[in-house]
């Protein structure tokens, strides 16, 4: 499935699949523009199946209910809705599209990467660990969002960043870098999510 989010600060395709021939899939995304602040994260529920799904879906709930909140109390009421589940790994990116700053946050292994127009990349460095209730321990990052930089946040089901050997612009929209990849998704066999965002600062 690919779905495109035309908000109002910015352009985010979603590609997102299930595992084999399972109906559902353990990863679950949110994407939302309010107030000048473009929100966007994408959680995966350990394992696979329902109880997969179940866990990824009670985090985004969270994030979809609080989206003002700040990144560190974010991430702690979707941890606080864990126990009893499986567990996720989480991130979270924030972009203030006037300040031209953007914020980070995350749990285990979803990735994320910044494309800039003179070539320059940005990769956040990941946390290591999962959400299950238990205390944990959260660092943001933050750094400067410039004009026409391109973002994609990925989960495990890609072994590595879908754009990272692809020749694409910066220029295009995230809906034709989206279209791009066809290829690539039909060798995908795994719970997988893809989010492509670009916001207009």
């Amino acid at each position: 499935m690919i779905e495109h989010l035309h908000l109002d600060d910015s352009d985010i395709s979603v590609y997102h699949t299930a595992k084999g021939n399972n109906w559902c899939s353990g990863d679950s995304f949110f994407g939302t523009s309010r107030n000048g602040t473009v929100t966007c994260a994408l959680a995966d529920g350990l394992g696979s199946g329902e109880e997969a799904m179940h866990a990824s879906k009670l985090a985004m709930e969270e994030i979809e209910a609080n989206p003002d909140e700040a990144l560190e109390q974010l991430v702690q009421l979707c941890n606080s809705k864990m126990w009893g589940t499986r567990g996720v790994v989480l991130s979270i990116l924030r972009i203030d599209v006037q300040s031209r700053r953007c914020e980070y946050i995350n749990m285990g292994n979803i990735s994320c990467h910044f494309y800039h127009p003179d070539g320059d990349m940005i990769r956040p460095v990941p946390k290591r660990g999962y959400l299950s209730g238990r205390k944990v321990k959260l660092r943001t990052q933050s750094w400067e969002y410039r004009p026409g930089m391109v973002f994609t946040m990925y989960s495990d089901g890609f072994p590595q960043d879908p754009l990272s050997d692809r020749l694409f612009s910066t220029k295009d929209t995230p809906e034709a870098i989206m279209d791009r990849l066809s290829d690539l998704f039909e060798h995908v066999d795994d719970d997988a999510t893809v989010m492509i965002g670009k916001a207009y600062v």
